[in-house]
């Protein structure tokens, strides 16, 4: 597992969409190997994911880890329970539902970045519609 985080942490000093893109499918390959993530990879994906331009697949990992990856009482080496299972979360609520309260500043940060990314999209669809 260190050794392909090592990997993925030499492919990103490649300033390339290809390297980025490899680097993001290691990193999903070794949160499916560990799903408690002992090395925190976690922290990583959301920016990968951004910078990737996947901006559904990175609020629906955070929010994830904000609720279900959050509870004390899931069982993490049991490989039925369900594990980054939400899809298509609504990026428009509030983020204080969720996001706030001992979650990971990494996670923050991009959830910052990802609101403030579809405000300027918002506003500019509102100033380009022809009246």
């Amino acid at each position: 597992m260190r050794a392909r985080y090592g990997f993925v942490e030499t492919l990103l000093m490649v300033k390339t969409y290809t390297a980025v893109y490899a680097a993001y499918g290691h990193i999903i390959d070794l949160l499916r190997l560990c799903r408690s993530d002992n090395m925190g990879v976690r922290d990583v994906l959301p920016a990968l994911a951004l910078r990737l331009g996947k901006d559904q697949q990175c609020y629906d990992f955070c929010k994830w880890w904000a609720t279900t990856g959050q509870e004390g009482d899931y069982d993490w080496g049991e490989m039925d329970n369900p594990y980054l299972d939400i899809k298509d979360a609504d990026m428009f609520e509030p983020p204080i539902e969720h996001f706030l309260g001992g979650f990971d500043l990494a996670h923050t940060v991009v959830i910052t970045l990802l609101k403030t990314k579809l405000l300027i999209d918002v506003r500019a669809l509102q100033n380009s519609s022809i009246i």
